[in-house]
C-alpha cells in the first residue's frame, strides 16, 4: 500500500504533477517514504491500544459512580444503556450514546468537592557550602504541604479533597514561567494523573548561585474532568558565597 501511495502521489508523473527525480535516486525516495509510513502506523497502533484501555476505565469509573448516585431503578437503565453502547469490555459499538446519561448523572450528582490549597511564596537563602531548596505538594493522601531549608515534608499544611475518594480526583503541575522544577518532583509538567498513585509535587534546589520560577498545582474532577482548583505560587532558592 504504502510504495503503490507513494508511486501514485510522490513520485515522478503521481498526481501532485511532475516532479523531476534522478532514477537512481527513485528507490532510495521509495525506502525512506517506506520507512516513515511504517513509524506513523507503529505510533498509531500505540495510541490506539492506550485509547482503548483508557475507555475502558472511564466505562468503568462511570459505572462504578452510578452505582453510587443513582437509585436502583436508574442504575439498571444505565447498565443497560451501557451495553447498547458497548459489544464487549473493550469494543465499541456505534455512537457512545450513554454519554447523555453520563452528563445527565454528573449534573444529577455534581463534582467532588475540595477545600483548595494555599501554597504561599517560597524563597530559601544560605551562604555556600550548603543547598538552598523549597518544595510545595498535592499529596497522595488529600492533604497538601509545603517546605523551605529541608528535604523533609513535615507536618500536613491542610487537606484539599471533599466528600469523594482520593481516587476520584486527578492532580498535576504546571511550570508558568522560570527554571524547571529539580527537587522533590512528583508526576510531569502539565500531565494529568490520578491524585491517589502520583500526587503533585515540585521543589527547586541549588548548590551555588539562583533558580526561580512562577508554578502552580491543580485538581480536577476525575469523571467530569472539570478543573476544581488551581493555587499559583513562586518559588526561589539562592546559595551564595561567602564575602
Amino acid at each position: 500500500m504504502s510504495t503503490n501511495f507513494e508511486k501514485r502521489i510522490f513520485l515522478p508523473n503521481g498526481k501532485t504533477g511532475h516532479l523531476i527525480l534522478p532514477p537512481e535516486h527513485q528507490s532510495r525516495v521509495e525506502r525512506w517514504y517506506r520507512r516513515e509510513w511504517d513509524q506513523f502506523v507503529t505510533e498509531f497502533q500505540a495510541w490506539k491500544r492506550r485509547f482503548i484501555v483508557a475507555r475502558y476505565d472511564c466505562f468503568q469509573c462511570t459505572r462504578a459512580r452510578a452505582k453510587l448516585l443513582l437509585s436502583p431503578t436508574e442504575y439498571q437503565k444505565f447498565r443497560l444503556q451501557q451495553m447498547r453502547d458497548f459489544k464487549g469490555p473493550r469494543h465499541q459499538r456505534g455512537m457512545l450514546s450513554g454519554f447523555s446519561i453520563r452528563r445527565a448523572l454528573l449534573s444529577a450528582g455534581g463534582d467532588c468537592s475540595y477545600t483548595a490549597s494555599t501554597i504561599p511564596a517560597l524563597n530559601d537563602f544560605c551562604i555556600n557550602p550548603c543547598t538552598s531548596r523549597v518544595r510545595g505538594r498535592l499529596h497522595t493522601d488529600g492533604d497538601w504541604y509545603w517546605t523551605e531549608g529541608t528535604t523533609s515534608w513535615g507536618a500536613s499544611r491542610g487537606t484539599w479533597d471533599g466528600d469523594c475518594a482520593i481516587s476520584d480526583y486527578d492532580s498535576r503541575w504546571n511550570t508558568n514561567s522560570g527554571d524547571a522544577p529539580n527537587e522533590g518532583v512528583s508526576g510531569a509538567d502539565g500531565v494529568w494523573s490520578d491524585a491517589s498513585v502520583t500526587g503533585a509535587a515540585i521543589g527547586l534546589s541549588v548548590g551555588f548561585g539562583p533558580r526561580s520560577g512562577s508554578y502552580d498545582v491543580e485538581i480536577r474532577d476525575g469523571t467530569s474532568l472539570n478543573v476544581l482548583f488551581t493555587d499559583a505560587f513562586t518559588m526561589s532558592v539562592e546559595a551564595d558565597a561567602k564575602n
